[in-house]
Parts: structure tokens; sequence; C-alpha cells
């Protein structure tokens, strides 16, 4: 395993081609590489036109045949919104797009169709779905304050993913070992290269062995790129203390969360978007440990339910997170759920949502609306 000039085995290296492309790293648009993304950008595009004639003709059809208050559409894949738009201008219902990640504000592509001529694209369809809409809805306050000065005229609401406690909070039995669980898949530009770096580091100063310490990897976190992390936490002397262990049953999931002491967010380049693994985490009693960019909406989340947050490449600051948490373990300190301090409800987010609707539906038809209140 090679290992970079500060030290740490791997840091530098690449993970073979491209995990995403960011908006300000664009080729250019008559390059060969940008041309090249180009042609892929309308390869990417044509199943979701073939699906979206689809969709449009099943709605003309059902709207034909019973009265509606509204269309309603989430995507992505956006070009979903193509087809309500079209129903909602027959039909003449009121329009609500619900854009669960941006479009044309996104900040990070993937490399086969990252170009200038995507965002084009982008520009031009997002726009003659949003001209029709009464509402957008986005799920990040980021992702609004990206897409609203593209449609001033058009209402952008935030609504959250927000969580959903199955149970109210409960006693944890007795945590024997020290656990850290990131559960999901490793994919894109999520690196963990320096989360085991610093586990190598915690280790080595405090002295734990795999009684006292283990760090889970559970999904398809078998690699990062071309990077097997069998054999990088083997280089890092560190594979009696992480496990990668194979996807499970969610219900298996749920209760491997519960036990963990420590429940591990890896960096995502989307600075507008938030995975919907950290809501699933706030349900659990928990501390979070995340690593991540300020400015990002997940930063802002992270803050707010006071996580512990270090910058993705600070192997030193991960390393103290992690020695701190551990000390706090060892004095029988208990994490609470986030859900029991911070309001990420996604009843709440509901109410939001369906207070608009209301409203949409209440200004064109008023008779209408008060009947459905009944």
């Amino acid at each position: 395993m090679p290992t970079s000039s500060n030290g740490n085995i791997g840091a530098a290296d690449s993970v073979g081609s491209e995990a995403v492309v960011l908006k300000h790293q664009l080729p250019s648009a008559l390059s060969r590489i940008g041309l090249k993304r180009s042609f892929n950008t309308l390869f990417y595009y044509i199943p979701g036109l073939r699906w979206k004639q689809a969709a449009q003709r099943v709605g003309l059809q059902l709207s034909r045949f019973r009265a509606y208050d509204a269309v309603i559409c989430s995507s992505p894949p956006h070009l979903t919104s193509l087809a309500a738009a079209v129903v909602a201008k027959r039909r003449k219902l009121p329009l609500i797009l619900d854009f669960r990640d941006p479009w044309s504000a996104m900040d990070v592509l993937q490399p086969d169709y990252a170009s200038p001529f995507f965002y084009r694209l982008a520009d031009f369809l997002e726009e003659r779905a949003v001209r029709h809409a009464s509402l957008l809805v986005m799920n990040t306050e980021e992702a609004r304050e990206a897409t609203q000065p593209r449609h001033p005229g058009t209402e952008i609401v935030v609504v959250r993913n927000g969580s959903a406690p199955t149970s109210p909070a409960c006693e944890v039995s007795r945590r024997d070992r020290f656990e850290m669980l990131f559960a999901g898949a490793i994919y894109l530009d999520r690196d963990p290269r320096p989360l085991l770096q610093a586990i190598r580091d915690f280790a080595q100063a405090e002295g734990v062995t795999s009684k006292e310490f283990q760090m889970r990897f559970v999904g398809n976190v078998s690699h990062f790129g071309d990077v097997s992390l069998t054999q990088y936490t083997e280089a890092l002397g560190i594979s009696d203390l992480v496990s990668i262990e194979a996807p499970v049953a969610r219900k298996e999931l749920g209760a491997m969360q519960q036990r963990a002491a420590v429940l591990v967010n890896l960096p995502q380049s989307a600075r507008l978007c938030i995975p919907s693994k950290l809501y699933e985490y706030f349900e659990h009693p928990s501390w979070i440990l995340a690593l991540e960019e300020r400015g990002t909406a997940s930063h802002r989340l992270l803050v707010e339910a006071n996580a512990v947050v270090c910058a993705p490449g600070d192997v030193a600051a991960i390393a103290t997170a992690i020695a701190s948490l551990y000390r706090r373990f060892q004095k029988g300190e208990t994490p609470k759920r986030v859900v029991d301090t911070l309001d990420v409800s996604i009843v709440t987010q509901a109410d939001i949502l369906f207070a608009k609707l209301e409203a949409i539906v209440r200004a064109r038809n008023p008779m209408n609306a008060a009947n459905h209140a009944d």
C-alpha cells in the first residue's frame, strides 16, 4: 500500500477514475471530454423522456374521469416534473413540484455527464416545468437559496426529509464495548480513509483492543473506488478493530444502530443536500460523529443536532473526537436521541407541506376547500 508524503497511508492516493465533478471543475464545452460528456447527457435524459411521455398519458387519462384539486410531482428523476406540468396545464390545475434533490442548481455531478451542456439543458427543462408551478418544495434551506434566484416569481418552501422514530425512547442494554457504526454504501466521494487513519492513531494512543473498541462498516462497504477496505485496514494494522460486513435486513440494522455508541457519517461533496441517513441516525440513542465541511446543508443540521463534526481530511481532529467520546463512554455517560431535543419529525414537516397545499386549493376553490376541511 503506497504511503503519502505526510506519512498517512493512501491519504493522497487517487481511487481510480473521478468519483464526482464539482460545478466549478467542468471541462470546456468544446474540449474532447466536454463534447463526450455532452453526448452522454443526451443518453442520460433519453430513458427519462420515454418514461415522461408514458406518465403524462396516464396522468391525462386519470384526470379525464375524476376531478382533482392539484397535480403533485416528486422528483428526481426530474423529467417527471415536465409530465406533471403538462397535465396541470391541460386540466387547469395547480402544480406543486417537489425536488428532493436540486436540478439545475445541483453542485456536483457524476463524471460521465458532468459538462456545461448538462447545466444548460437542466436550466431549460427546469424553467419549462417550474413556470407552471404554484409551489416548489425543496428539502434544505441551501437548496432553496440556490434555486430561488432562478425562479423569482415562484414560491419555494423547505420541507425536510425528517425523522420517523417508531417508538418512544427506551432503555439501552449495557454496552460492554465501544462500537462505532457506519451503515449504508461507500460510493462517489465518501472517503473513509481519514477516518480509518484516525482510528489507527486513536488506538495507538489509547492502547485499545478489539475487546474495548470496534468500528463496524455495514452495507455496500467493501471498497472505496478501487481501494479495498479490508486491505487498507490490514496495511494500517487495525484489521482487528474494523469489521467489514455485508448488508442486513432493516430490522437487524436498526438493532445494530441501537447498540452502537457512535454513528458515523462520511463526507459528501453535494453541499446542498442532506443524506437521509442522518435523519435515521437521529432516531437512535447514540452520539453522531460526522465528517463534513462548513457551510453545507449537512453541517447546518449537524450543528443543530449537537453532533461532533470534524473536517473530512483532519485526521488529528477526528482521532481527538473519537478519544473524547470513548472517555465519555468509559465514564458511563449515555448518549441521547436527537429527536428528543430537536424537532425534525416527519409529522412537523408534513404539517408545513399540507398547510401550503390547503392554502393553494382554498385560493382556487374556496367552497371545495371548505368541504375537504369538514
